[in-house]
C-alpha cells in the first residue's frame, strides 16, 4: 500500500514538473487573426519572451530576416512591434475564399531558447456561400428558368455537377445558362410536372475567384405552380425620371 502511494506520489512530481517547464517554455503566447477575416488585416504574434533586440525594433524587415512564412504567398511588410511582438502589413487585401497557413521558422529568444510549442497557425476568408434561388421565368410548357444568387462568381458550367433536381417523384434535367463566372447565375429546368422543384446544391462547389466551396449540400424547394407572383424588384432614376422594374414567376 505505501509503495502504491509513493509510486503515485512521484507520478504527481513528475507531473507538476513535466507542467511547470512546459509554462516556462519560449512559445507563442497569441497570434491575430483567427477563424475567418477579411480585407487586409495586420498578422500579429505575441511570444512569451523577449525576442528581438532594440536595434531591430519597428524596421521593416527584409523578407530574409522574416522568421514567417504565409502561404500562399502574400506581398507585404513585416516588423518588431516590440521585443516579443512580430507584425506583418499586407499589402493588397487578402484573397477571397482562401485558407491561409503561417508557419514559423526556427526562433530563438534573447536567452537562447529555441521555440517549443504549436507554430502553424491558419485563418481564412470566407468560402463560397449560395445566398439564394428564386424563380424568375415560367413558360407555357411547365418549364421554368431559376435565378441562383452566390456570393462570388461562380462559372456557371460549373453548377452541372453539383446541383440536381425532382419534381413529383421525377428527375429534373437542369441547364446551366452562359459561360462568364457571376454572382447570379441563370440555370432551366425542363418541364416540371409537380407543384414544387426540389434542388439539391452539394458541397465543394467552388467560386471562380478562390479554392473555398460551399461548406454543406443544401436541399432548397421552390414553387413551381402556375400562378404569378413577384420574386424580386428594384428601382432606378435618371434627371426627373423614375422606373420601378418587377422579377414575376
Amino acid at each position: 500500500m505505501k509503495r502504491r502511494a509513493l509510486a503515485w506520489i512521484c507520478l504527481l512530481f513528475c507531473w507538476i514538473g513535466a507542467s511547470m517547464a512546459r509554462a516556462d517554455d519560449f512559445q507563442v503566447l497569441s497570434v491575430t487573426p483567427q477563424g475567418e477575416t477579411a480585407g487586409r488585416p495586420e498578422i500579429s504574434l505575441t511570444f512569451s519572451a523577449p525576442v528581438a533586440d532594440e536595434s531591430l525594433q519597428g524596421k521593416t524587415l527584409p523578407p530574409e530576416r522574416l522568421p514567417l512564412e504565409i502561404r500562399p504567398r502574400l506581398e507585404g511588410d513585416g516588423a518588431w512591434d516590440g521585443a516579443d511582438r512580430l507584425v506583418f502589413t499586407p499589402r493588397a487585401p487578402l484573397a477571397p475564399a482562401t485558407e491561409y497557413r503561417l508557419t514559423l521558422k526556427p526562433l530563438r529568444d534573447r536567452s537562447g531558447r529555441l521555440l517549443a510549442g504549436p507554430q502553424s497557425f491558419e485563418f481564412r476568408t470566407a468560402p463560397l456561400k449560395l445566398l439564394e434561388v428564386r424563380p424568375v421565368e415560367r413558360d407555357p410548357y411547365g418549364g421554368m428558368t431559376l435565378e441562383f444568387v452566390f456570393s462570388l462568381p461562380v462559372p456557371p458550367q460549373r453548377l452541372s455537377g453539383f446541383v440536381s433536381a425532382e419534381s413529383g417523384g421525377q428527375t429534373v434535367n437542369l441547364a446551366p445558362q452562359g459561360q462568364v463566372p457571376s454572382e447570379k447565375v441563370r440555370v432551366t429546368a425542363d418541364s416540371v410536372p409537380g407543384p414544387t422543384l426540389t434542388l439539391k446544391v452539394e458541397k465543394g462547389l467552388a467560386a471562380d475567384v478562390g479554392p473555398l466551396g460551399l461548406e454543406e449540400t443544401r436541399t432548397i424547394t421552390v414553387d413551381a405552380s402556375a400562378r404569378l407572383t413577384v420574386t424580386g424588384s428594384y428601382a432606378e432614376s435618371r434627371d426627373d425620371q423614375g422606373r420601378i422594374f418587377l422579377y414575376t414567376s
